[in-house]
């Protein structure tokens, strides 16, 4: 398929160019004492027993339309405001959009003359790449700072999406591995194996595929060499794009093109058929955390400083999830400032929550729409209640305004959990000095959920 000597680079024949990474052994996952490390990003060591090539950035809208036609992204010249975003990585992608971009791609007759088969990376192979020989929380360093010099996030991207290249590149020159957009892999989500393992791809059942490296939206934290995100494959959101991965096949243990290019093919006709365009069982996600469980409670933050642009994202993102909830799942959704309001539907009798059944769903998007923001804040009465549900999952939105909960608020929290899982998402600023409230992030440890940083979107 390549020259014997396998090149350093190769530019395909829509100016696509992809750096070759050599095979090897590395860490994967987060150190137990990494800050911000997370149950799901267990260290273990992989072996890649090939090298492949790896795109050195996330598709281009360009790319993107030259492939399929079309341009789904969001953040195209009518919003940046720009007369050309060509150069903007393509957004808006399920990850099924993004396997059929890379039979496509590989089905051109330049490509199909060369051998060449696209596909996603796996996990492995993603954050092999990312890390480019390092071994600290970025590939860029130890700490969030060194992060400026690398990365498109939430506390410099101004809520929008950049030109892919603009920062620096990695050892490897691979650029925007860290924010921009998040990036589809693809694997499967699923816990990690305990013991080495050598060329992994992700386990074979589950409902979810994976996305790495964080975007726009996301603080550092989130945007770590490790972190994991998953979402349901029939999915596209605006910070979520791809770069592509081309094996040189022919190689020890390497699939042949016609197997790959049948293996992509049976990836996305099984998810579709298990997922028949809805999340599994007892499975929903909001604001990019996904959620498992039969019962859930949505605590969201109506205080004055979360007025605007923070409660129209919160509402709407509020219904997206709602609509994902399956009949047999149960609900409820609290706001609160210094006071607590639980969400009561129309005609229905009060229950502490309510079934997500269509009727339901449809009553509560609808009050949804009828809450201001007003007054001030008290976090704890407000968590405490959500908690004395016993749900499986809380999802907690705040900017977190003063005042902020003690250690020992936080302590008392997590003992009235009940084995739920509290996951975070605050507000940012976007601005280089915003700085998020740290009970906000112990919070989430404690509660053994994930912590989410976003910028809200304006008009």
């Amino acid at each position: 398929m390549f020259a014997q000597d396998n090149p350093a680079t190769i530019i395909n024949s829509i100016g696509m160019k992809l750096v070759l990474i050599p095979r090897g052994t590395f860490q994967m996952g987060a150190p137990f004492e990494e800050e911000f490390a997370r149950d799901d990003e267990e260290p273990h060591e992989v072996t890649l027993s090939t090298g492949y090539y790896l795109g050195v950035t996330e598709v281009t809208q360009g790319q993107y339309e030259k492939v399929m036609g079309t341009n789904p992204a969001h953040f195209q010249k009518r919003v940046i405001r720009k007369s050309d975003s060509s150069m903007y990585p393509v957004e808006r992608i399920s990850w099924e959009r993004a396997v059929e971009f890379c039979r496509k791609l590989s089905e051109l007759p330049e490509e199909k003359a060369a051998g060449r088969v696209y596909g996603l990376p796996t996990e492995a192979e993603w954050e092999y790449a990312c890390r480019a020989g390092s071994q600290t929380a970025y590939s860029s360093g130890e700490t969030p700072r060194s992060l400026d010099d690398y990365a498109w996030i939430a506390t410099n991207s101004k809520g929008h999406t950049h030109p892919v290249g603009e920062k620096k590149a990695n050892a490897w020159g691979l650029f925007d591995m860290h924010g921009n957009v998040s990036e589809w892999c693809s694997d499967r989500y699923g816990e990690y194996p305990k013991a080495a393992v050598s060329d992994p791809v992700g386990p074979q059942t589950g409902s979810s595929r994976v996305y790495r490296g964080g975007s726009i939206n996301d603080g550092a934290a989130s945007c770590r060499s490790s972190v994991r995100f998953r979402q349901r494959p029939s999915e596209g959101e605006n910070y979520i794009g791809f770069r592509v991965v081309l094996s040189p096949f022919g190689t020890a243990g390497a699939e042949d093109a016609s197997a790959a290019m049948s293996r992509q093919k049976a990836l996305v006709s099984a998810d579709a058929s298990k997922t028949g365009g809805s999340v599994g069982a007892g499975e929903t996600t909001f604001m990019n955390i996904a959620g498992i469980g039969k019962s859930v409670v949505y605590l969201i933050d109506t205080s004055s400083s979360m007025d605007g642009p923070r409660l129209r994202t919160a509402r709407a993102q509020l219904k997206a999830s709602l609509r994902l909830l399956q009949p047999d799942q149960q609900f409820a959704v609290i706001f609160y400032n210094e006071y607590r309001v639980r969400l009561k539907l129309r005609r229905r009798a009060e229950e502490p929550m309510y079934y997500a059944t269509d009727v339901n769903k449809q009553l509560a998007v609808h009050e949804i729409d009828r809450i201001a923001s007003d007054s001030g804040t008290d976090h704890k009465p407000a968590l405490l209640e959500a908690l004395s549900l016993k749900p499986d999952v809380v999802y907690f939105l705040t900017d977190g305004d003063e005042p902020e909960l003690s250690p020992a608020d936080v302590r008392d929290i997590a003992d009235h959990r009940n084995d739920a899982t509290i996951h975070v998402i605050a507000f940012d600023d976007g601005s280089q000095t915003s700085v998020t409230p740290i009970w906000l992030q112990k919070l989430a440890q404690q509660g053994q959920g994930q912590y989410r940083e976003i910028v809200a979107e304006t008009p």
